[in-house]
């Protein structure tokens, strides 16, 4: 059987983050409410929620149990520095291992930049040849 991804949900301590990222990819807003935001980028759609108070101070580890990161990949390489300029450095958002670069690991031309969510959900950003 084959199957496509369509959605995902996120429960994150900041739901403005997710509203921010997913318009700078041309996001479409299909729901926005106190505690949740739904948005659809390409395919898939995005649900975003307010973690529930009681889980808030269960810390977030990226290499335990659960999501590592969500990738976006984008049309061209100079995709990627406009996103690492135009978004990532103009809201001071932090990336992981400083600047945009090569994962040859990944692929032929693999090149992407990283930041991480304000609990730990690593974002990339890549461009790899077909």
């Amino acid at each position: 059987m084959k199957a496509v991804a369509q959605h995902i949900q996120l429960n994150v301590s900041n739901p403005d983050f997710y509203r921010k990222l997913l318009a700078y990819f041309e996001g479409k807003v299909l729901m926005d409410e106190s505690g949740y935001l739904g948005v659809q980028v390409g395919e898939m759609s995005f649900w975003i929620f307010l973690v529930n108070e009681k889980h808030k101070q269960v810390p977030f580890n990226r290499h335990a149990r659960g999501i590592h990161h969500v990738g976006f990949r984008v049309d061209k390489r100079s995709d990627v520095d406009a996103f690492f300029k135009e978004y990532l450095q103009a809201n001071g958002i932090a990336v992981l291992y400083e600047k945009p670069k090569e994962y040859p690991e990944f692929g032929s031309n693999y090149y992407a930049v990283k930041c991480e969510d304000p609990d730990g959900i690593v974002i990339e950003v890549f461009h790899k040849d077909e």
